[in-house]
């Protein structure tokens, strides 16, 4: 079996993106299989220039044709707080950054609550040293107060009017079907193809 490498030590996501990947037959690797645990600088002022600094990092530690991938969050009424920084805004855990999260908005009526997920993958070949990069989007607002344990980051206050949830709230297929990553691995997924003759 083919492998590739995710360049993450996210184990949430690295189950997401198994199981989005998981009919192309390759073995996904993290960089916890390579016993590499550094923190990868995100020195970079877009997703796209942090997703590809992922993607070559673990090119360069595997060999592999590796994965990198940079999330936000983008609250339209926190003018796109917390965007980039979503992961690091605050210190503690993902409860304590929706807590805060929540804090934020605690004046801001339903109706003012849009919010955006952006999820953008960078596939990096070592062979030809070049870079593909594939952007995903998802929209809602943000929930009153958290809800549902499935997930991870910001899932339990991403309310989906269409769905009547949050993302926390949905099994693990449906959030695979809309995400904002599954729409980046779909374009991902045909450029993948295509490199690795699947």
């Amino acid at each position: 079996m083919k492998k590739i490498l995710f360049a993450t030590n996210n184990q949430g996501k690295a189950r997401e993106f198994k199981k989005i990947l998981s009919d192309l037959q390759l073995e996904v690797l993290t960089l916890n299989d390579f016993d590499f645990n550094e923190d990868i600088l995100e020195a970079g002022s877009t997703y796209e220039e942090n997703a590809a600094i992922k993607a070559k990092k673990g090119g360069e530690v595997s060999g592999l044709i590796s994965f990198g991938d940079d999330t936000g969050m983008e609250v339209d009424a926190l003018n796109g707080f917390p965007g980039l920084h979503s992961k690091r805004f605050a210190s503690g855990t993902d409860n304590d950054r929706n807590k805060l999260i929540l804090e934020k908005l605690k004046d801001i009526p339903g109706d003012k609550r849009n919010v955006k997920y952006i999820g953008v993958i960078a596939i990096y070949n070592p062979n030809t040293q070049e870079t593909e990069i594939f952007r995903g989007e998802l929209s809602g607002i943000i929930a009153l107060k958290p809800r549902g344990k499935n997930g991870f980051g910001y899932d339990p206050i991403f309310y989906l009017p269409k769905y009547k949830k949050t993302v926390a709230e949905l099994s693990d297929d449906k959030k695979n079907k809309i995400s904002h990553r599954q729409k980046a691995l779909i374009k991902a997924k045909e450029c993948l193809k295509k490199t690795m003759n699947l």
